[in-house]
Order: structure tokens, then sequence, then C-alpha cells
């Protein structure tokens, strides 16, 4: 029986599958779930294949009739609709994949970085740049997980520059936070990354070790407390840093 729209919308489920079937091998494949689909019977060097053209009603019979005879055409020149369809699919998804790369969300993350001094704002693309896009760039960041996300910090937490790798920590973890605002991703993996790498130390924490240091060069061990409990004194009161070696180490690179 040929389908019309009618045959086609007052088609009911039976017990079993069954077809309405219309000209140069397409039909209307009815389910006994009730679900019918436009598909279309060929051969293609010598084996029998199926091409599935669409659901009805969302595909019309005037709809599924043009598509049947865009394969027929294909058909013709030597081309399998099947294979066609797969490869532009592949395409698709190549294209949707490309704008969800973790350099994409980088680059939507960075264009609101309006208020940044140009020389900031390179600085910080130049890290990502060097140390995070070989190693993340690519990837869907979907994908992403933390273990990913460690690579490029702890690479250059290796080289042993602590802040660098702290910085670019920041970085990804901003990032993703931008991508779960535009909906990319659902969670923000980079947040399990907290605690992995060493805290730089700063130059005021360098210069307490190295006060210590040479104070405790000139003491017996009997004395060792004493003058260790007059440097926490001392580092507890700013008013009493200044007579103790290093102190005015402090307050240069404060200064600088």
């Amino acid at each position: 029986m040929s389908p019309t729209d009618i045959k086609a919308k007052n088609a009911k489920p039976l017990e079993k599958e069954y077809r309405l079937t219309d000209g140069f091998g397409m039909f209307l494949r009815v389910t006994p779930k009730g679900s019918k689909y436009w598909q279309m019977a060929y051969r293609f060097e010598g084996k029998q294949k199926l091409f599935s053209i669409g659901v009805y009603p969302a595909v019309s019979l005037s709809d599924a009739r043009q598509r049947r005879d865009e394969a027929r055409r294909l058909l013709a020149q030597g081309i399998d609709p099947n294979a066609k369809k797969q490869a532009e699919v592949k395409e698709l998804k190549a294209k949707r994949d490309k704008t969800r790369t973790f350099a994409m969300a980088a680059k939507a993350w960075f264009a609101t970085k309006t208020k940044w001094s140009k020389d900031y704002g390179d600085s910080v693309w130049k890290r990502l740049e060097t140390h995070v896009f070989p190693a993340t760039g690519d990837k869907d960041v979907a994908e992403l997980d933390t273990g990913d996300l460690l690579v490029p910090v702890k690479r250059v937490e290796a080289l042993g520059y602590l802040e660098v790798a702290m910085r670019i920590q920041q970085y990804i973890t901003a990032i993703l936070r931008h991508a779960v605002q535009q909906k990319l991703i659902r969670h923000n993996p980079a947040y399990d990354m907290e605690g992995a790498v060493q805290k730089p130390q700063t130059h005021i924490q360098l210069c307490i070790i190295h006060m210590v240091r040479n104070s405790l060069k000139y003491v017996s061990w009997k004395d060792y407390k004493a003058v260790t409990s007059g440097l926490k004194a001392s580092l507890s009161d700013p008013g009493r840093r200044g007579g103790a070696d290093g102190a005015g180490c402090v307050r240069g690179r404060m200064g600088r």
C-alpha cells in the first residue's frame, strides 16, 4: 500500500512490524510501539543496504521523497548515500568539537578581561601558549579531568618555576569556571588541583630564613631556645625588626 500523508498519520501499531511501501525502494516502517521511520532499500557494490531517511512526522512524506531522490542521484554517481551521510556527520562533529576545545574556552575567557593592560594580557596569553596549550589546547574541554590539567602545571613546577606554576593553575581554574558559566561543562575539575603545587616562598619569607640562619651561627645549643624566642618576638613586633640582620633585606625587597 502506497503511503500518503493521511495514511502515514493514521498508521496504527500492530503486533508485528510492518511497512507502507512507496516508490524506488522507500517505505515507512511502523514498529509495534508506534514509532515510524522512513527508510530506503538499495544495493551498492552487490550488497543490500538500508538508508535511514528520517522519523515521521518530523520528516514529512514530501521531504522523505526529496531525500530519497537525492540518495538515488548519489547512487547513479557511484556514491554510497550511507557513506556520504556518515562523512557529513563526522565533519559536523569535528567542527562542533573544535569550538569546544580548551584553547577556544581560553579565548572566550580571555576576551572578558577588558580591564587588563596590554602588557599584562600579553604575558598571560604567552604563558598559556607556551605551557598549557601544547598539552590541553586541542582537547575537548568537557573531557578534561584533573589529571589532564595538572600535566602542564607539574611540568613547570618540575623546572623550579613555582610562581609560574601557581599562576598557570589559577588561569586554568578561571578558564574552566568561565566555561561552566557558559554551559560548556557542568563542573570545574580544576578545583581539585588545589594543594597539588608547591607554594612559592615570598621575598619576606626568604629574608626571614636568611635572618634566622645568620643568627643561629653564633649561638650555643643552650642559648638556642632563648634566641628563637627572641626571633619570634621580633617577627611579631614590626617596630623591633629594624635591628635584626636580614630585616633590611625585607624592606629592600618590598621597596623595589
